[in-house]
């Protein structure tokens, strides 16, 4: 029996972990716990910023591709309107349709949660990495 068959036969067997993690329940039905930015309310404000964003982009993402250079044909409902400056770095720019931009669930995953993604989505312009501080300092400085 050569490699590949035993490696194609493991791989038939293969059934991928749950990514997300199991609360602690006396019931036997277990259900997924809730992401961090689900428990977090949101306010009317939130909601118009993300219904702004999602408008002034026309529900399209803005991701460029930087092999094709071409931007990504993903358009629908289903949009996440990403923060450019994070939340937690700049809370003056939580409301500010400037600091927004449309991105589909998958690039949105893929700019936050790999290194590579990360890099690509910094040099789009889709994420800043100044926070309140510096920008507060630099404000001073040009004033």
């Amino acid at each position: 029996m050569s490699f590949a068959k035993t490696f194609q036969e493991a791989k038939a067997r293969y059934k991928p972990m749950r990514r997300t993690p199991m609360r602690s329940r006396s019931r036997s039905s277990a259900k997924p716990a809730r992401s961090r930015m689900k428990r977090t309310r949101r306010s009317p404000e939130d909601d118009q910023w993300r219904d702004a964003v999602l408008e002034r982009d026309g529900r399209q993402c803005r991701w460029i591709d930087p092999r094709t250079k071409q931007r990504c044909r993903r358009r629908g409902k289903k949009m996440h309107a990403h923060h450019i400056r994070e939340r937690t770095q700049r809370p003056d720019l939580i409301h500010d349709v400037d600091n927004g931009a449309t991105i589909c669930p998958p690039h949105h995953d893929y700019a936050h949660h790999d290194p590579q993604g990360r890099k690509e989505a910094t040099e789009q312009g889709l994420l800043g990495g100044e926070t309140y501080e510096a920008a507060q300092k630099r404000r001073r400085d040009t004033a």
